[in-house]
């Protein structure tokens, strides 16, 4: 199939799928080498009666181009909030077509989960940054009855301090994480946003309503959030930094509640369990122990490490903790089990906000359930 044939697809493909475009912009890049050389931008503009607030820019021609990235073919998606001038909207055509331009032309890609820095989108004047994910979030969207297919790639304009958010995370958790926070990201006139603290809060909030709903007795036992002067304190005593999810969740709820058979600690409890193992460490007791070899080059070689931080705790004494120091084959942050008699158990969560993300969503998977006496318990 040559290019125009496969341009005049993708306007098909986009049209059976979208309908006929509100406004359509043709750009010609000035350098011929460009490939590929033209660029058409539809618009899809708000409609407040079925509760579309943003204009929608889709690049067809982008596609024409094949990248050398996890999806070879893909064109590229940006919502702006509300209606703007016809001036405007080339404008932002413009930009978006310049924005391929320049990052094929150097054999840059685009995917998802990447971030892209120095590059600006006007009217978003104090971002500098940009953010792509699968235009779908959690799934990949296409560009259907095309071949070769299509995938659809999200372009969202973002702070610098976001963007280094996202660049700390693990590859498996950014588009989640930017996701859970909730941004109002069609808004050029946004401010900036914590974005872990974000995420962290919307995922307390349906840990909230599942309990207050279906576990009232866990829901009245969780405690107000801990003050920044107490976690300070924590850390001050201990001599180490808690990760920003984990202070975000302390935040928030302050221990209680508790995760099905683990008690969620408090900074004091915490504290206390964590001083506990380290002096029993010192005594010997653990000595004789030795873990599994699965662990090795993740974890450290030892039954207790003054490094994990305890942050769920059973009736048995296991413990739920975040790794803050890691061997070479491990994750700063990294979540470990650590059984009383089985010792330390890795983990697939690299992080805290990973591992409260995937309880939150199990508990509306039906993976738990309550038992008689009020109590959250794991379907086995």
């Amino acid at each position: 199939m040559d290019l125009t044939e496969l341009h005049t697809e993708l306007h098909t493909a986009y049209k059976e799928q979208y309908g006929e475009p509100d406004y359509l912009l043709s750009v010609v890049a000035e350098d011929n080498l460009v490939k590929p050389n033209r660029l058409d931008i539809a618009y899809d503009f708000p409609i407040e009666e079925e509760e579309r607030y943003a204009t929608t820019l889709t690049t067809l021609g982008v596609a024409t181009y094949t990248m050398s990235s996890p999806c070879e073919n893909a064109e590229l998606v940006m919502n702006i909030l509300g209606q703007q001038s016809r001036e405007d909207y080339d404008k932002l055509g413009m930009a978006l077509a310049n924005l391929v331009w320049n990052r094929l032309k150097h054999e840059l890609h685009f995917a998802p989960n990447m971030v892209i820095k120095n590059s600006f989108i006007p009217f978003f004047d104090k971002m500098s940054c940009l953010f792509v994910m699968d235009y779908g979030h959690s799934d990949p969207k296409w560009l259907e009855g095309i071949n070769p297919v299509v995938r659809l790639l999200e372009v969202v304009p973002i702070y610098e301090s976001e963007a280094n958010t996202l660049e700390r995370l693990e590859e498996a958790m950014i588009t989640t994480v930017f996701v859970q926070a909730k941004g109002d990201w069609d808004n050029p006139h946004r401010e900036p946003i914590l974005l872990l603290k974000a995420a962290i809060n919307t995922a307390w909030k349906k840990i909230e309503r599942w309990y207050s709903e279906e576990a009232p007795i866990a829901y009245q036992r969780l405690k107000q959030g801990a003050s920044e002067d107490q976690i300070k304190e924590l850390e001050q005593k201990m001599g180490l930094v808690l990760p920003e999810d984990f202070v975000a969740s302390l935040l928030i709820h302050n221990g209680g509640g508790g995760f099905h058979d683990y008690e969620y600690l408090s900074i004091d409890k915490i504290y206390n369990f964590w001083s506990m193992m380290n002096e029993l460490k010192a005594e010997g007791a653990f000595d004789r122990y030795e873990i599994k070899e699965t662990n090795r080059g993740i974890i450290k070689n030892t039954w207790w490490y003054s490094h994990w931080i305890p942050f769920a705790l059973d009736s048995g004494g296991n413990s739920i903790c975040i790794d803050l120091s890691p061997e070479k084959n491990g994750t700063y942050g990294q979540i470990i089990y650590k059984e009383k008699e089985e010792g330390p158990l890795i983990s697939n969560h690299k992080s805290f906000f990973e591992w409260l993300y995937m309880y939150q969503k199990d508990l509306y998977r039906g993976c738990y359930f309550v038992d008689k006496d009020g109590l959250i318990q794991e379907k086995i």
